[in-house]
């Protein structure tokens, strides 16, 4: 897990629509799909349901979003220290 991983994820969990979310992270909307799925496998859930009308956070999305807005928080709070 990584910090362009995170911040996918925050974007998908913010916009609930893979080609704004993509858009906002410099991706494609295949390939947001496919990091996401490799962080859903190396945590072991599924963060978001997903089908071809919507995109909604899971209860451990919700959980790990905070874990995620945190961490990218707390790097940003580092860089400016620095």
């Amino acid at each position: 897990m990584d910090f362009h991983e995170l911040e996918a994820f925050v974007s998908l969990a913010r916009h609930l629509h893979f080609a704004r979310a993509a858009a906002a992270v410099h991706t494609s909307p295949s390939g947001l799909s496919r990091l996401l799925s490799r962080l859903e496998e190396e945590l072991g859930v599924r963060l978001f349901e997903r089908d071809t009308r919507k995109v909604e956070l899971t209860e451990e999305g919700e959980s790990f979003l905070s874990f995620a807005q945190e961490s990218l928080h707390r790097r940003d709070d580092l860089r400016l220290r620095l």
